[in-house]
């Protein structure tokens, strides 16, 4: 037999196992029996969610209304977008350089304490902003919303401990139930809140405190649900973080240690008290908590930076989209009320929700997550393409029906991007090395997107500023510079792997004997997707 023969005879197990392996997971996937979610514990996980989007949505209807109002911008128009930017942006600053902290704080002390803070920060924080009445007061809440809340990184490590490979997916496409739940809420109560005096004088016209802060009653709604998600946190959450066991474990560890030397003491002839397996091997061999360097994998580096480029993306054509509707039209927006723009970003929230409970799960299983997030990013382009065609009808028509078709097109068009975030939250998932810092890996993929979303707004709405002052290019500048970053997105996810990993369950003592197998099969799948 020849050289080449037997190259190939010895190739052959390995063609068939990929094709039963795809014919399995791909060509049939609904073949899959999943596990079923912990439904209990999992709504409450998704009320809690609710009160970011709120926290977050509520103020985009009024942002721009509020900063001319404040006087910052000196009655200049297009420096509203700069003003706007650095305020949101900030609040991305504060949490990138906190995030970290709090997820890795979580892999130590646990979730469910971490997840409270959060939830106070976040209520503190909304009642100073509806109370603040210079630009610097917003400044600073918007700082204390974003160093206090450490829970975006934190729910994530939660949702993947409350799941397993089968059905990760389908919990991820429940989670935009609550974020579209709060973000069609918000942006409707800012919206309709905003200015409660003048909208609603027969109810609180004669309400000096309203009239002295316009924008205290539509930030203080989301602060007090907050409090309400922390009161239910306390009472039903259950800690999901295997540091719970591992407490358990030290303190019965601990006791065995005290009644055998109790024993001795007492009787030296006494039989010893018998260990159990767990007590015996109280921390799992590669179950520790790794150093920071030993995260920094080459899976963990690429689903990050992918995160963050999408974060980055998706987060600019949010800055913009409120901006481009208060806009008057002359300047390339279309001059809307924050009443007309509350509604019309809230019929995002609801599609997207829709969208993502009925398809999400089917087209990951089928698609996988590298394709799925890779077309969903590929939806911007359209999305950022529609801005000027929206505004060139509005200047030879006015506010149309065909104008409102466009922007209705613009916003289905746009939930594609949404279906990016539960693919790359899986990759994510299935980076971490182990279990234990599953909690540190969320946090560093979470300090690098909130880097992006903090200088997203501002070059974005800056950039947004400079095209409406400066008329380049006809006004659209930014739009040519952000589909540009699309493209660069879209290259950066060919380094996705094209299939996930293992994914990590705490060690168990019948696990322990395949921690090598599972070992071997990550690093294959390794080097295959390098």
């Amino acid at each position: 037999m020849t050289f080449r023969d037997q190259m190939h005879v010895s190739e052959k197990p390995k063609v068939l196992h990929v094709d039963i392996e795809h014919e399995i997971l791909v060509s049939n996937p609904k073949k899959i029996q999943r596990t079923p979610l912990p439904w209990f514990q999992f709504s409450i996980l998704l009320f809690l969610q609710l009160a970011e989007p709120l926290t977050s949505q509520v103020i985009y209807p009024f942002v721009p209304q509020l900063v001319r109002e404040i006087g910052v911008t000196g009655g200049d128009e297009s420096k509203t977008g700069y003003y706007v930017g650095i305020m949101q942006s900030l609040f991305f600053v504060a949490e990138a350089m906190t995030v970290l902290h709090w997820s890795r704080l979580s892999d130590r002390i646990g979730r469910k304490p971490v997840i409270l803070f959060g939830l106070f920060g976040l209520s503190i924080s909304m009642y100073c902003f509806g109370l603040s009445k210079t630009f610097w007061g917003l400044v600073l809440s918007r700082c204390l919303n974003g160093g206090l809340n450490g829970n975006i990184g934190v729910m994530k490590s939660v949702i993947a401990e409350m799941t397993d490979e089968t059905n990760i997916s389908q919990a991820y496409s429940f989670m935009p139930i609550a974020w579209s739940t709060g973000a069609t809420i918000g942006p409707i109560l800012g919206g309709s809140l905003a200015h409660p005096v003048d909208r609603f004088p027969k109810l609180f016209g004669k309400s000096k405190f309203l009239a002295d802060h316009p924008y205290f009653l539509p930030c203080s709604i989301p602060a007090t649900f907050t409090i309400v998600a922390w009161v239910i946190t306390l009472i039903f959450l259950k800690e999901t973080s295997p540091v719970k066991s591992q407490r358990r474990s030290f303190f019965c560890h601990w006791r065995r240690l005290s009644s055998k030397a109790t024993n001795e003491s007492s009787s030296p002839d006494a039989s010893p008290v018998p260990e159990t397996p767990e007590e015996s091997h109280p921390g799992a061999p590669g179950e520790e908590i790794l150093p920071m360097r030993k995260l920094l994998t080459r899976r963990v580096l690429i689903a990050s930076g992918n995160y963050a480029i999408l974060a980055f993306v998706d987060i600019s054509f949010r800055a913009i989209q409120p901006l481009f509707l208060s806009t008057p039209i002359a300047l390339g927006g279309l001059g809307l009320a924050p009443s007309m723009i509350g509604p019309i970003l809230s019929v995002f929230g609801v599609l997207n929700g829709l969208m993502q409970v009925s398809f999400f799960a089917s087209i990951h299983d089928r698609w996988g997550s590298k394709r799925v997030f890779t077309y969903g990013i590929l939806s911007t382009l359209p999305a950022f393409a529609l801005f000027p065609l929206i505004n060139h009808y509005a200047r030879a028509e006015g506010l149309s029906m065909r104008v409102y078709f466009l922007v209705w097109c613009q916003i289905v068009i746009s939930i594609g991007v949404s279906m990016s975030y539960g693919a790359i939250f899986i990759l994510i998932s299935e980076a971490a090395p182990n279990h234990r810092s599953l909690g540190a890996v969320n946090g560093l993929s979470q300090m690098a997107v909130s880097v992006m979303r903090a200088v997203g707004p501002i070059i974005a709405s800056s950039l947004f500023s400079l095209s409406v002052g400066s008329q380049i290019l006809g006004g659209r500048l930014v739009y040519f510079v952000l589909s540009t970053i699309v493209l660069v997105a879209v290259a950066a996810a060919g380094l996705l792997p094209r299939r996930g990993g293992v994914r990590l369950r705490p060690a168990s003592a019948s696990s322990v004997s395949s921690a090598s197998t599972s070992s071997t099969s990550r690093s294959a799948s390794d080097s295959d997707s390098t």
